[in-house]
């Protein structure tokens, strides 16, 4: 089973890198410098996602650019839960005169066994890992904890006793 995220920013770094490099080696050689900087601009275009392997009981991170995917697999055989966890994360950042609050969530899946417990990965939305989740109670029959949509069923009852 394959969960995709579609197109993320893990290879953007390098995508700069590569765009800056190739616009100063255009002005030493034109040739080599475009090639640079078509490279850089095809690595934005790199997908992730999750595959779930039932046959051969693992799970696994890929990557994919054009076709080609690569895949960081984890056995599944010593675990038999997994914990959706979420975290906020308030950042405040100061200059002269202003200041920013940066507000990111993060969604942890933690696989858990009798005697381990490891992060599989943390997810930037919440959709695609709540499918993860639900896709190894599937074909797992994992049991499965999602703290993020406990917690939101908690203030909403909160907040309907309130009124």
């Amino acid at each position: 089973m394959k969960i995709e995220e579609g197109y993320t920013f893990n290879l953007f770094f390098y995508s700069l890198g590569l765009l800056a490099f190739g616009l100063i080696l255009a002005f030493l050689n034109i040739y080599i410098g475009l090639l640079v900087m078509v490279i850089g601009i095809l690595l934005f275009f790199d997908k992730t996602g999750t595959f779930i392997d039932s046959s051969n009981n693992r799970i696994g991170r890929y990557s994919s650019l054009f076709g080609w995917t690569t895949c960081k697999w984890t056995s599944i055989k010593s675990y038999h839960s997994a914990e959706l966890g979420f975290e906020f994360i308030n950042q405040k950042m100061n200059s002269r005169g202003t200041s920013t609050t940066v507000r990111t969530k993060t969604y942890a899946l933690t696989l858990q066994g009798d005697k381990q417990k490891k992060l599989f990965h943390e997810y930037s939305n919440y959709e695609i890992a709540k499918k993860v989740l639900k896709a190894l109670n599937d074909k797992f029959n994992f049991q499965t904890l999602d703290k993020y949509h406990d917690a939101q069923r908690a203030a909403f009852n909160r907040r309907a006793n309130r009124r």
